[in-house]
């Protein structure tokens, strides 16, 4: 190959020295933008519109029943609350119990007949209570 096929671009626009780069651009129109007039539905106009103010709140006895059920929920919430931080606590003392008593070698029983009764007895008060509110609101 001569000199001057070296120097002549491979492709149109290209030479080996800028392979893959273009040093002429062809100019494309840009399309002009259309005007149209804005088309908006129904429902996305009123979407936009404020709501009126609600007027004011009084309570009827549809909420006063819901503000009922609500301290009578957080009754329950305070009661199971109790149970487990009761039960917690005892949990903890017999731990410690035992632990002094296998430390001072006590050949006694380890057994504890107060605490799991009632524990289980507190527990299902709470859960029969539960659901005897359930039923007077379901009946």
């Amino acid at each position: 190959m001569s000199q001057s096929q070296e120097q002549q671009p491979l492709l149109h626009g290209q030479s080996s020295r800028e392979y893959g780069t273009t040093t002429n651009e062809i100019p494309v129109p840009k399309p002009r933008p259309v005007k149209s007039p804005v088309k908006v539905e129904a429902k996305v106009w009123f979407a936009n519109e404020p709501e009126p103010v609600p007027p004011p709140f009084e309570p009827g006895p549809v909420q006063l029943e819901q503000k009922r059920m609500f301290r009578i929920v957080r009754s329950f919430g305070i009661i199971y609350a109790l149970i487990s931080v009761m039960t917690l606590l005892w949990g903890l003392y017999n731990y410690q119990r035992r632990v002094t008593l296998i430390k001072s070698r006590w050949a006694g029983s380890f057994d504890d007949l107060i605490g799991p009764p009632v524990v289980c007895a507190a527990t299902f008060v709470a859960i029969l209570a539960n659901f005897i509110v359930a039923m007077k609101q379901h009946y």
